[in-house]
């Protein structure tokens, strides 16, 4: 019969709809893990040049002389 087709169809597409959502979720938990690894990165090289600066500017005017 035409709706065990058509039925037939319908159950397939739910499969296919099913891995292509696993697939992008996979996808995007990969690359927020990437973005959230580069936060890090960037927050730890943010904090080593404002401890880079502190210690220049220091040196420069040395302790309690800020110019």
């Amino acid at each position: 019969m035409w709706c065990q087709v058509s039925a037939a169809a319908v159950h397939a597409a739910h499969g296919d709809v099913a891995a292509f959502t696993a697939g992008l979720a996979a996808r995007v938990g990969a690359r927020a893990a990437g973005v959230a690894h580069a936060d890090t990165r960037y927050l730890a090289n943010e904090a080593e040049s404002a401890t880079e600066l502190a210690a220049v500017a220091g040196a420069e005017y040395g302790p309690g002389d800020r110019g």
